[in-house]
């Protein structure tokens, strides 16, 4: 029996019953899912994507950064729409 890969693992779980608790890693679903379906069916751009993911490491997250509490995204209070540094009512400072 020849040795199973990447893309051999990806497909046994694509394919697996409803009710089965089999898993496979991030490091393994991540990329694969991150191709598109006519890519996922390519051996090679799967095992490449599984080389690249590991070697380089997930991408970097682009999140916004929530404002502070108390605070809406342009500066004012929540509670009194004034601006957060006015208001000593509603926020500190």
């Amino acid at each position: 029996m020849s040795e199973r890969d990447v893309c051999d693992l990806w497909w046994e779980w694509a394919e697996k019953p409803i009710d089965s608790y089999l898993t496979i890693p991030a490091e393994i679903h991540n990329p694969i899912m991150a191709l598109s379906p006519e890519d996922r069916q390519d051996r090679e751009k799967v095992n490449e994507s599984v080389r690249k993911y590991r070697a380089e490491g997930p991408p970097a997250r682009t999140r916004t950064k929530k404002p502070p509490l108390g605070e809406i995204s342009n500066g004012s209070c929540t509670q009194c729409t004034r601006p957060t540094k006015a208001c000593g009512r509603c926020a500190p400072g």
